[in-house]
């Protein structure tokens, strides 16, 4: 029983960081919206997950933009 009872507060714990990386992730993606929109920007929005990073990039609609503008920011790791 002291097993289960410590499985469940580490499955809480862990869909507490789950929930706030999206919340993070929801809100970082706002501000580039109301950036664009601000600035009457052309971009192309792709979020992207790599282990425990989560990457906007921000890519130029033009054919000329050869590098997307990266911002990437650290989450909370996913592996408690």
């Amino acid at each position: 029983i002291a097993h289960l009872k410590l499985y469940i507060k580490y499955e809480m714990i862990r869909l507490l960081l789950l929930l706030i990386n999206k919340v993070i992730a929801a809100r970082a993606f706002s501000t580039i919206v109301k950036l664009r929109n601000h600035c009457e920007l052309n971009f192309k929005f792709s979020i992207t997950e790599q282990k425990n990073k989560n990457k906007i990039y921000l890519v130029e609609s033009s054919p000329t933009a050869n590098d997307p503008i990266e911002l990437s920011y650290e989450l909370a790791k996913r592996n408690v």
